[in-house]
């Protein structure tokens, strides 16, 4: 798999925690630390039902599709941080 060199996908993973923000989340966060894992973005957003959604995004910039392997390390993490993967 090759990665891209450059740190472009951070200013993306910015945007999404911003607009994640704009859309009535409780909480959002970039590039943080949960469940001893490495998380892009992290949302808390509360529904109009008053329901909680946990919202986790793994961002990539890579030049080619990042594979099964990537998203299931992906799916693991979502699993330590409380939500599910399904």
């Amino acid at each position: 798999m090759a990665k891209k060199d450059t740190k472009s996908g951070q200013a993306m993973e910015r945007r999404v925690a911003d607009s994640l923000s704009r859309d009535g989340s409780v909480e959002g966060e970039h590039d943080i630390e949960l469940a001893g894992n490495q998380i892009d973005v992290y949302v808390e957003l509360v529904t109009p039902g008053r329901f909680l959604h946990r919202i986790i995004v793994e961002s990539k910039d890579w030049a080619s599709p990042v594979g099964i392997d990537v998203v299931n390390e992906f799916a693991t993490k979502g699993n330590f941080s409380g939500g599910t993967a399904d």
